[in-house]
């Protein structure tokens, strides 16, 4: 899921994960897609995003740039 907007968003800590500060709440709206192994998704910062249906197991890699 992609886009739409945070309800009642709070900071979420994932430094333990190396990504840094985000950001949990409730999701509105947004898009669903179909993603398969080689697919590329770029997401904007800011950009609300989550997992909505994985068929089974993944693996993935985020590199997130931050600003100095």
């Amino acid at each position: 899921m992609t886009g739409g907007s945070l309800g009642d968003a709070k900071p979420y800590d994932l430094t333990r994960l190396n990504a840094g500060m985000s950001q949990t709440g409730t999701r509105q709206g947004g898009e669903s897609r179909k993603v398969k192994a080689g697919d590329i998704i770029i997401i904007p910062a800011g950009t609300p995003h989550s997992f909505s249906a994985l068929d089974g197991p993944i693996s993935y890699l985020v590199y997130r740039f931050e600003p100095k």
